[in-house]
């Protein structure tokens, strides 16, 4: 048997071959939907946790807004001198940005008096920026590349004035990235958020999108419109101060107005907020970078290789099993709080395909050992089915380890010869045919004892039966084990000679035992395998049964006999062929 050699090399290949296939899940990635998952679940966990930018003050035209706007400035759209005055009151404090994401896009053809006083304000101040919105069509190259866009209406702005409100959303209409510039035909635009955050400077513009770092939206530090336009008209410098060097942003949250926008910590947060959140992580310098490839398919070979170590160890399935669990519970934990520790140092990793490689090790590691232990299984009936009862060979597969009788060892046993008397000169005088059929009786009514007391059949040497106790099965009474089988031998012989005919009555057989040290394994080739014991014990016993003729059925050794609580009768001491010591031979009381 060469398994156990080989458990080491079904691992070692087995775990190669998971991580070959995890490369190619990696490339391919066939599990960003489970990296999007984990993504969500540490984001929605410390959105709270993350303080935005102290820079940043968001201003929401929300439902208290629209509702009490209405007797001032009516229904929204409101006229553009609303917007005008508000940016004349917040400049009036000096605050750094004062930035819409509110599209200006159309002139206002019934009020034209407002919107000449709202580009007459733009005018004049240098810190407003203004939306524009990349239209998707058909057949748009990306989703960062536009052949069309709803720009300003006021014409006089320039392109450093304008940033984009174009959100990037995933295959699962979730946007996790946040685009830091987009380009509408041969022209490059910054987004808003980058705009704000570079304060009309160009050195975003290298950086195509970044990944957010998610803050909840009550954690910005925001005001209705309705109450920043109440403290500019009232001249609440108490209240207006606060403005000063801040970067301001202005967007809608009332219900129908603003554009829902689904994000890792929401499924409805408006859109303001995603810039909102762009704007603290480039102010902050807190976004996430991917960690390089190498370090991910390096941490997927060590997380493969720490599930697979539990099937090196010479245990049980079941035992590798248990350990390859609690190693990969293990690892989960140990990779969630990585995880988490990651995003604190503003580094990115696909959790969930490390996570596949994890789960890849430990499924293809159990297959594999629960199918060569299946063959193992398959070889051990094959090969102790022979020797030993269907019931023992049973046990050996549940509960032992098949790979452990894969080699030749000393042990101790007691071996079992018998041997029909004067069977040559019997099968002489009567019919082949008889005999043989007589001969397979007798054997299988002797083997079936032999079973039934735990014993191992080794062999039939023409009428002879040899048997040993105390392997494959350690046994502490293999000796009173086989002495009891060799007694039942005998009352088997009795019942079996009444049942024969007249002829067959001088049957009688003779039963030698001795216990000692002996070579015990699997003997032969590949073509045939025989489980034997080898050694001066086995001389011995059947030297014993050669003295059975002139004495008693069953001859016990005195070695044999001191390692039972039985009974016996001394017989004699004899000397036998190739031992100078006499051998005290005796028979155990009937």
């Amino acid at each position: 048997m060469t398994f156990q050699h080989s458990q080491k090399l079904h691992t070692v290949s087995t775990c190669v071959f998971a991580f070959i296939i995890w490369l190619i899940i990696y490339f391919f990635e066939l599990f960003f939907t489970l990296d999007n998952a984990f993504f969500d679940l540490r984001e929605r966990s410390e959105a709270y946790q993350r303080i935005p930018s102290e820079e940043l003050i968001v201003i929401t035209i929300d439902d208290k807004s629209i509702e009490f706007m209405k007797s001032i400035a009516g229904r929204w759209p409101w006229p553009r001198s609303v917007h005008a005055e508000v940016i004349e009151g917040l400049n009036s404090y000096s605050p750094s940005v004062i930035a819409f994401d509110v599209l200006f896009n159309e002139p206002d053809i019934y009020r034209p008096d407002d919107d000449l006083y709202f580009e007459q304000v733009l005018n004049e101040a240098n810190n407003v920026y203004l939306a524009l919105l990349g239209l998707e069509t058909s057949n748009q190259p990306k989703q960062s590349e536009y052949r069309l866009a709803l720009f300003p209406f006021a014409k006089q702005l320039g392109e450093n004035k304008i940033g984009s409100v174009n959100v990037y959303r995933q295959n699962d209409a979730v946007v996790r990235q946040y685009l830091s510039k987009i380009r509408v035909n041969d022209n490059a635009y910054l987004s808003l958020g980058a705009l704000i955050a570079s304060a009309s400077s160009t050195s975003l513009m290298s950086s195509n999108s970044i990944k957010l770092k998610w803050q909840h939206k009550d954690t910005f530090k925001q005001y209705s419109y309705f109450d920043i336009y109440n403290a500019v008209v009232n001249e609440n410098s108490t209240f207006l101060k606060q403005f000063k060097n801040k970067k301001i942003l202005i967007g809608a949250t009332a219900a129908g107005l603003f554009d829902e926008v689904a994000t890792p910590i929401s499924n409805s947060e408006p859109g303001v907020f995603v810039i909102a959140n762009a704007v603290s992580n480039y102010l902050k310098n807190e976004y996430y970078n991917q960690l390089s490839s190498v370090v991910v398919i390096s941490s997927a070979c060590v997380l493969m290789i720490l599930v697979s170590c539990a099937y090196i160890f010479k245990l049980s399935l079941v035992r590798q099993f248990c350990l390859s669990t609690v190693v990969l519970a293990l690892l989960f934990v140990l990779l969630w709080q990585g995880y988490c520790y990651l995003a604190k140092t503003n580094s990115d990793l696909p959790l969930g395909t490390l996570i596949c490689a994890v789960g890849l090790a430990y499924i293809s590691q159990f297959l594999m050992h629960s199918y060569v232990q299946y063959l193992e299984k398959q070889y051990a009936n094959k090969l102790f089915g022979r020797f030993l009862d269907p019931n023992v060979v049973k046990n050996i597969l549940e509960h032992q380890n098949i790979a452990q009788y894969g080699s030749s060892d000393i042990v101790e046993v007691t071996v079992l010869f018998s041997d029909i008397r004067n069977f040559t000169s019997l099968s002489e005088k009567h019919d082949v045919t008889e005999i043989v059929s007589l001969l397979n009786d007798y054997l299988s009514m002797q083997v079936a004892t032999i079973f039934k007391h735990n014993g191992t059949l080794d062999k039939f040497i023409g009428d002879a039966v040899m048997a040993f106790w105390g392997a494959p099965l350690k046994s502490e009474n293999h000796a009173e084990q086989a002495i009891l089988a060799a007694l039942e031998m005998e009352q088997n012989l009795l019942k079996f000679r009444a049942s024969l005919a007249k002829k067959y009555q001088f049957l009688d057989i003779g039963i030698g035992i001795h216990s000692g040290k002996v070579m015990c394994g699997f003997i032969g080739t590949d073509q045939r395998l025989d489980y034997t014991v080898l050694g001066d014990t086995v001389n011995l016993a059947s030297r014993i049964e050669g003295l059975t003729k002139a004495s008693n059925r069953i001859l016990v050794s005195k070695q044999t006999a001191q390692r039972t609580k039985l009974n016996f009768q001394y017989v004699d001491k004899v000397t036998v062929k190739g031992r100078e010591k006499p051998v005290e031979l005796l028979t155990p009381e009937r």
